[in-house]
Parts: C-alpha cells; sequence; structure tokens
C-alpha cells in the first residue's frame, strides 16, 4: 500500500516537473490552416476579393458603351406643289474616355483588388485568434479534467488504507465515513470538469468542424520558456505582418484613388457619334459625324472634395492604428514575460503544498498524524496544481499568441 501511494504521489510530482516537454498541445498546423480558410467570415472574405477583381476588369475596360438610334420620319411639303416624302436615319455613338481617365480607372480597380486582399488577411488572422482562444479554453478544462483524474487515484488509494486501518482497530469509523464524503466530492468535481471539457470542446467544433482534437488524456503541457527576444524585436516582427495595420493603408490607397477617378471627371465628357440617313425618298443621301461635350456642374466638384476628406480622415486613422498596434504589441510582450513569471512562483508554491501532502499523509500511515489534516493538505495541494496549470496554460497562450502575431505559428497569407 505504501508503495502505491508513493507512486501515485511520483506521478503528480511529474506532472508539474520541468522534465516534461511536448508540442502535441496545440492543433496540428496544416489542420489548423485548412480549418481557419474553411471559416465562413473567410470564405466571404475570399468571395470578397473574386468580386473585387471582377470590378477592377470592368473598370480597365470602361463602362463607356456604344449607343445605337434609328428614326423615321415623313416630311411633308405645304406649298404648292404638295408633296409628302418617307425619310429614315440610323445612328450610333459612343463616349470617349480620355487617357488621363483610364489611368485613373485602372489605379481604382488595382486598389480595390488590394483592399479586399488586406481584408481577407485580417479576417484569416482574427479567425485565427479566434481559433487559439477557443483551443487555449479546452485546455483549461482538460487540465482540470486531468489534475482530477490524479485527484481521483490518490484519494481511492487513501480511502484503500483508511479502510485497512478501520479493519484493524487504528482507525474510528468517523474517518472512513469523511474519506467515502472525501471520495464523493472528488468523483463530482472530476464529473464537472469533464462536462465542462465536452461543452468547450463542442464550442471549438462548432466553429471550425474539421479541426482534429487529439485524445486529451494524451496532452502534455511543457513548460513555458520565457519570452525569447527583445521587446522592440518583437514589436518590428508583429508590425511587418500586421493585417490590421495593411488593411488601413490599403484603404488610405482606395480612397486616394477614388478622389483621383473624381477628379478626372471635373473637366467635360466628349461623345463621338456617326448618322447616315435618306431624305426627301431617298433623293439625298446623309452622313454625318457628330461630337457632344457634356459640361461637368457643381456635384463632381463635391464629389470630389467629399472622397479626399475620406482618404485623409482614412490616412489618420492608419496613423492612430499603428500607433495603438506598437503599444499593443509592447502590452503583449509584457503580459507573456509577466505571466511567464507569475507560473514560475505558483509552481513552486504547488511544490511546496505537495510535499506538505505528501509529509501529512506519511505521518498518518505511520500513525502519527489525523486524516482531517491529511484532507486539508489534500485540498491546498490540489488548488495549487489548479493554479500552477492555470498559469502554465495562461503564460504559453501569451507566448503562443505573440507567435501568432508575429507569424511563427501558422502560415496565414497563402491558403494550404
Amino acid at each position: 500500500m505504501k508503495t502505491i501511494t508513493l507512486t501515485l504521489y511520483s506521478a503528480l510530482l511529474l506532472s508539474t516537473s520541468t522534465a516534461v516537454f511536448a508540442a502535441n498541445y496545440l492543433p496540428n498546423p496544416m489542420e489548423a490552416q485548412q480549418a481557419l480558410w474553411k471559416a465562413p467570415g473567410v470564405h466571404m472574405a475570399q468571395q470578397e476579393v473574386s468580386a473585387q477583381q471582377q470590378e477592377s476588369a470592368a473598370l480597365r475596360k470602361g463602362r463607356e458603351e456604344f449607343t445605337l438610334g434609328a428614326e423615321m420620319a415623313r416630311r411633308t411639303i405645304e406649298t404648292p406643289p404638295q408633296e409628302q416624302f418617307k425619310e429614315w436615319s440610323v445612328n450610333i455613338s459612343r463616349p470617349l474616355r480620355l487617357p488621363y481617365r483610364a489611368k485613373a480607372d485602372h489605379q481604382l480597380g488595382e486598389n480595390k483588388v488590394n483592399y479586399a486582399q488586406a481584408n481577407l488577411g485580417e479576417t484569416v488572422h482574427e479567425t485565427s485568434r479566434q481559433l487559439l482562444s477557443l483551443w487555449f479554453e479546452w485546455l483549461n478544462q482538460v487540465a482540470q479534467v486531468q489534475l482530477m483524474e490524479e485527484q481521483m487515484q490518490l484519494v481511492q488509494s487513501q480511502n484503500a488504507l483508511v479502510s485497512q486501518k478501520v479493519k484493524l482497530g487504528d482507525a474510528a469509523r468517523a474517518e472512513q465515513v469523511t474519506m467515502d464524503a472525501t471520495f464523493a466530492q472528488t468523483a463530482a468535481q472530476l464529473q464537472q470538469a469533464e462536462q465542462g471539457m465536452r461543452l468547450t470542446q463542442g464550442k471549438l467544433l462548432a466553429q471550425f468542424p474539421d479541426l482534429t482534437v487529439p485524445d486529451y488524456s494524451t496532452i502534455q503541457f511543457p513548460d513555458p520558456n520565457g519570452v525569447q527576444g527583445t521587446q522592440a524585436e518583437w514589436v518590428k516582427r508583429i508590425l511587418a505582418h500586421n493585417h490590421e495595420l495593411h488593411r488601413a493603408r490599403s484603404e488610405t490607397q482606395l480612397l486616394n484613388a477614388e478622389k483621383n477617378q473624381f477628379a478626372s471627371r471635373q473637366s467635360f465628357d466628349p461623345e463621338i457619334g456617326l448618322r447616315y440617313g435618306k431624305d426627301r425618298a431617298g433623293e439625298e443621301n446623309v452622313a454625318a459625324i457628330n461630337l457632344s461635350l457634356t459640361l461637368n456642374g457643381d456635384a463632381r466638384k463635391h464629389d470630389t472634395e467629399a472622397a479626399r476628406i475620406r482618404a485623409n480622415a482614412a490616412r489618420d486613422n492608419a496613423s492612430l492604428l499603428e500607433e495603438k498596434l506598437i503599444i499593443e504589441a509592447k502590452v503583449n510582450y509584457q503580459l507573456a514575460e509577466s505571466s511567464f513569471a507569475a507560473w514560475q512562483q505558483a509552481h513552486l508554491a504547488a511544490n511546496s503544498l505537495q510535499e506538505a501532502h505528501r509529509l501529512a499523509a506519511r505521518a498518518y500511515e505511520l500513525g502519527e498524524g489525523h486524516l482531517n489534516e491529511v484532507l486539508l493538505a489534500k485540498r491546498n495541494a490540489l488548488d495549487g496544481l489548479l493554479a500552477s496549470r492555470q498559469m502554465q496554460i495562461q503564460a504559453l497562450l501569451d507566448q503562443t499568441r505573440l507567435q501568432l502575431d508575429a507569424h511563427q505559428l501558422w502560415s496565414l497569407d497563402k491558403q494550404p
């Protein structure tokens, strides 16, 4: 019995030791990328890129189109001798797109596609953050189930020891009742933890159904290594790959292109046409070339000014966003460092509480302690283990989020 108890204590100590290193606590990279690109929001962003490519093609071709017309007429001459003639004509005309207008249209089309692609990149990035958040929410529940299963094994061992003491007359019947209550309480906590794990797994798979979730019993949590690199290095990496900033800058370029297009249309709109007809019942043939100019009004000036204001606002917004993202990256770096330090302290505290529990249990085995002292030490040790594991997972999450934002975790720029 002593051998079984010591083995269980060794297992608990190993569960939080610095010797455990595994990478299976994260989703498979290829599966994660495929799940991201199949997400509804990402799919919609992809379709928007395709739609903007079609609009860009339309702008390159130009929206100026041919107009066909025909006219039938009857000419009546009232003065003698009165005569009537059938007359007809056909005409074709088309607006002209001047070179500087064509250039403005081309630039607008290109910027529409660039903005849609930047928006797709930001959508993939935000979706990856959601995946990571849901995954670590599930990992928290996994950690609780794993620890409660270890507690169940420990309680079963202690329950067997108490039963043996009661049979030998070395313990009162009341201790068996207390131990039975502890067993039932631990079983209820395990059941609650399992239910929480199933719920979080359901949330994860509801949003990412193609993701493979491994058996929770195979998950091993490595010790965080701390953030490698300086704050300035991480800020530079994150900004270099930040899709939100890229989208804001693309929006500025798009609105500038719209402003340039409006400005290119402040001059006259030329239209050229050909006309052919027969007058006086075919006695006269008429062929003509016509040119018309549509003069712009104040509305086009207002449109251009509104586009200029929007472009300037987008430029200012991109600058403010860059400052905000720099602060956010610095804060995330500091969070990763502080969560690592907090885990180290919690880890030391958990080990100390486990040692106190081991000593109390050993004293009880030798008849030198009381069961209530053992159970109190066990509760304290469990609380310490849970706090240590939660801080361990939080530290892993903070470090992993930095890697994700710097594009060092998954490939987010291209569909697999």
